[in-house]
């Protein structure tokens, strides 16, 4: 077990939502629903829920505000579409973890070897706030358009360099479609200085007009765009300060110098209207120098705002030895199916790798950019077929456990384990070939602790409850976390992570399009090594960096690795496009502890798989209006009841990308369960684990969070 964690949890007490729930009796239904539309309203515009509600849609802010001024006030269209975004927003406040903004603060747990408790809860500020830091982070297309800007203002400034998907040999540069230009040597010359980043501007302006010309189609500026870094801007001016003739300025530069400074106040700043003053100038500084501010709705991570927040909790927590002890020896067994799931996927992807290199037809090596662009196919990923192949294996081999079990509990047993782990060996006997591939040896689930306080967690009755699992990642060291981490802190860990890595490995560069704030990738450290693709941002120092055109795909020993001939490094080619797998475990991670079925698993201690039912919409009473009909709510209570569903759970409808949180006593619930389920055609319930009196975190005043603690294992 990866010595840091953390514990992630909801921004605001689970406890809150109970003032929504109808009383029992259902006594005066119709003044009860008339005040959650005042509850509601409160809730979400106390100011701490305000500023979460700004960053997440300002739109949304407005409309709750006025929500509270229809008390009292006959239910019309617009109203209930209010409350029906409210509730949205309360469920994901209050009932499930995030990393965002001021619904999912962090705190940062390691293991102490020493500690006799199982968990230590420890103020890591006397007198600081709640939330003792924020760091605030311009979007990545915030960076993108500032350094576009920042391009054309200084385009006469900026050094250049080789295209990434370009490389020399000999007298002709290799370009991305393949072909090979003959150039003459003055302009080689310049190439050569290009590729080791030693071309300046006065230097390709020196030269001759017709070889400056013929240089110039092979090059790019030289501004790399720094990601996901809180001082991405910051770096982005201190390059160009570095570069730019002096006393050089233009809209481009005067507004990233403004946006810095903004930056700063929002993160110092409270209070909703303050915040958004300061958004909006964040937005006119960016349209001043031509950055477009619209954002496209509805896209999953394109934020319509310039900067998004994280927060740390004045919290830090230690895990005892003993109790880490008995975590690790409890989850291994289960944990090492995902290993052997990750060599069976590799050696299936693998496969189809090699049947599109051999259809290229090739002698010798060929270029990386070839097969790349072979293997890319977005008509139908290579791997979307491997996710089929492996879930009906893990699906037969759950079934076959489950057969013949009446009750809502399977008992998973050593025996049950070595079956599944067995059938996907034998159906993929390649697999033994590919136990090197970087992260196969790597799970990270997220643990839930069932029990009521810390005291029954430190008697040793805690009962585990596995949520999500992130099989071939160390999230113990997500990127989005590790600004909270001090520099004392992080030598260790980060140490830890290059031995891992050693002698060194070789992943390809995210790209800026492509990157998001929640990504997984693994730290920069020195054994890091990064294939920049044209659009490619290096995270690692560019003696790290290998440009794709520069790169050749071999088979040795039946095995595709990709070769840097220049350098001599070489690396398997599942490594080097690590998304595919990715994709592929991701994909299949519910389905390794028996997620196609409807039992509870459980695993000694250990909950593996809450219980599920599974429901088409025909099956479900008409939604109605169940937040304003007593009659349409106490129908789809009466159905919950007799299919035996519990009070408390998650529902997830198809197409939506995630679960919502639902309580049968809560008409607003209710609501957004009905209208969703019909809408999608069919619907996944699952039952509230741990539940409402199982959940230990607690505040000074009593009240309960949902949380989860996020760790990491090599195996």
């Amino acid at each position: 077990m990866f010595r840091l964690f953390w514990l992630r949890c909801a921004g605001f007490a689970f406890d809150e939502l109970a003032a929504l729930a109808l009383p029992a009796d259902d006594a005066d239904f119709d003044r009860h629903m008339d005040r959650s539309r005042t509850v509601v309203a409160e809730l979400l515009t106390r100011p701490p829920a305000a500023e979460a509600l700004l960053l997440s849609n300002p739109d949304s802010l407005d409309r709750i505000t006025a929500l509270a001024q229809t008390t009292g006030e006959p239910v019309n269209s617009r109203a209930r579409q209010r409350l029906r975004l409210g509730w949205n927003y309360l469920q994901r406040f209050h009932a499930k973890n995030d990393t965002c903004s001021f619904f999912g603060p962090l705190a940062w747990g390691r293991v102490d070897r020493d500690a006799n408790a199982a968990l230590t809860l420890t103020v890591a500020e006397p007198g600081a706030p709640p939330l003792r830091r924020r760091r605030v982070v311009f979007e990545q297309w915030v960076v993108d358009g500032l350094a576009e800007a920042l391009r054309d203002d200084l385009s006469t400034s900026v050094p250049a360099r080789l295209h990434s998907g370009c490389d020399l040999d000999g007298d002709t540069v290799r370009v991305p479609d393949g072909r090979q230009i003959p150039v003459n040597a003055e302009a080689m010359a310049l190439l050569r200085l290009a590729q080791d980043g030693r071309l300046d501007p006065v230097t390709l302006a020196a030269a001759d007009p017709s070889v400056s010309a013929a240089v110039s189609r092979f090059l790019v500026p030289d501004l790399s765009l720094p990601l996901g870094s809180p001082d991405a801007v910051e770096v982005l001016t201190d390059a160009v300060a570095a570069r730019a003739p002096l006393g050089r300025t233009g809209p481009a530069l005067a507004a990233a110098h403004q946006l810095v400074s903004l930056r700063e106040k929002f993160e110092r700043s409270e209070g909703a209207a303050v915040r958004r003053g300061l958004l909006g100038e964040m937005s006119d500084a960016l349209t001043a120098c031509g950055v477009v501010v619209t954002r496209p709705k509805g896209t999953m991570y394109a934020s319509r705002l310039p900067v998004y927040e994280d927060c740390e909790q004045n919290l830090t927590v230690s895990m005892g030895g003993a109790f880490a002890d008995r975590l690790r020896d409890r989850l291994l067994p289960v944990l090492r199916l995902y290993r052997v799931l990750a060599q069976c996927a590799a050696a299936r992807l693998h496969a189809r790798y090699a049947e599109v290199f051999d259809q290229l037809d090739v002698a010798g090596p060929v270029d990386f950019l070839t097969v790349l662009r072979a293997l890319r196919r977005p008509e139908q990923p290579l791997w979307e077929p491997v996710v089929a192949e492996l879930r009906a294996q893990l699906h037969d081999a759950w079934a076959a456990l489950a057969s013949g079990i009446s009750s809502a509990d399977l008992e998973l047993t050593s025996a049950g384990i070595d079956r599944i782990a067995a059938s996907l060996r034998e159906s993929t006997p390649e697999q033994h070939r590919f136990t090197d591939v970087l992260g196969v040896g790597v799970v990270s689930p997220d643990l839930l602790l069932a029990e009521p306080d810390l005291a029954t967690i430190d008697a040793g009755q805690a009962r585990i409850v596995v949520g999500e699992v992130h099989p071939g990642v160390l999230t113990a060291l997500q990127p989005v976390v590790m600004p909270f981490l001090g520099d004392d802190e992080i030598g260790q860990p980060l140490g830890e992570i290059d031995a891992l890595l050693a002698p060194g490995r070789i992943l390809l560069a995210p790209t800026s399009r492509t990157y998001h704030r929640s990504q997984i990738n693994w730290p920069v450290v020195p054994n890091l090594w990064e294939i920049m693709l044209p659009g490619s941002v290096g995270r690692v120092p560019s003696a790290r960096r290998i440009p794709a055109g520069r790169g050749r795909v071999v088979r040795e020993d039946g095995l595709l690795r990709f070769l840097d001939p220049r350098t001599g490094r070489d690396e398997d080619l599942i490594t080097v496009l690590s998304s595919d797998l990715h994709q592929i475990l991701f994909a299949l991670a519910s389905d390794v502890l028996g997620g196609a079925l409807p039992h509870r698993v459980k695993w000694q201690r250990i909950e593996l798989k809450r219980r599920s039912w599974r429901f088409d919409a025909a099956t479900i009473p008409e939604p109605g209006k169940p937040a304003e009909s007593l009659t349409d709510f106490r129908s789809l209570a009466s159905w919950a009841e007799a299919n035996g569903l519990p009070r408390h759970c998650f529902f997830k409808a198809a197409g939506e990308p995630k679960p919502m949180y639902l309580d049968w006593r809560n008409p607003l619930a209710v609501d957004a369960f009905a209208r969703m389920a019909k809408r999608s055609g069919s619907v996944l319930i699952t039952e509230m684990s741990p539940g409402p009196d199982e959940l230990w975190l607690r505040d000074g005043a009593g009240r309960r969070y949902c949380a989860e603690l996020r760790t990491s294992f090599v195996l």
